[in-house]
């Protein structure tokens, strides 16, 4: 299955590192063995990368519906953002 979108593959790329990261766990990995250092860190690296990828989509999409002038899926997309950020943003 080919995955034509940059939001796929964020999201592929973020499952496989939340499951590294549970393994990880279930494994009972420990701070000392190095296995621990490389796993989490692989896993940590995953998540990150997919939630770049997710937002790199996230602004193509933006622009693409600035471009075609549909103002209302803008303010949509923009709202769905401020939902996302607004609680870590009130926190600081």
């Amino acid at each position: 299955m080919p995955f034509h979108s940059l939001g796929a593959w964020g999201l592929v790329l973020g499952a496989v590192g939340v499951l590294t990261l549970v393994g990880v766990v279930i494994s009972g990995l420990a701070a000392p063995n190095p296995l621990f250092s490389i796993f989490t860190l692989t896993g940590l690296l995953l998540c990150g990368l997919g939630i770049l990828l997710m937002a790199v989509q996230w602004l193509r999409e933006l622009i693409r519906t600035l471009r075609s002038h549909n103002y209302r899926q803008v303010l949509l997309l923009l709202l769905g953002a401020a939902l996302i950020l607004l609680p870590t943003l009130l926190r600081h």
